[in-house]
């Protein structure tokens, strides 16, 4: 089913681009006007024909500029899924938001 999927939409790097990838995410919380970003790369995960690279972001900002990070990140051509995330209201700071997410980024085995 991945196959198929990717097939017909984003792409399956044939090597682990994290670098770039990372570089691009801390643009857009940047062009987002994100505070306290923050990346953690977890340990890649192995399977028949293609590993997967969790990532833990965290990050704050107003509701609006989170959603824009969010579509920039999704917009991206290479497969990403996000796994989880959790958002949370800043107390007495009315559209300002929390974030914590862990999301896969995706290469082929070789």
């Amino acid at each position: 089913k991945l196959k198929d999927k990717l097939e017909n939409s984003k792409k399956l790097p044939s090597q682990n681009d994290l670098p770039q990838f990372i570089t691009d995410v801390e643009l857009f919380s940047r062009k987002s006007s994100l505070r306290g970003y923050s990346s953690n790369v977890l340990k890649p995960v192995r399977s028949e024909t293609f590993w997967q690279m969790p990532i833990e972001l965290k990050f704050e900002g107003d509701f609006s500029n989170v959603f824009s990070f969010l579509q920039q990140t999704e917009a991206q051509k290479r497969l990403t899924r996000v796994k989880k995330i959790e958002l949370k209201a800043k107390d007495r700071e009315p559209g300002q938001v929390q974030v914590q997410l862990t999301m896969n980024i995706y290469y082929l085995t070789e």
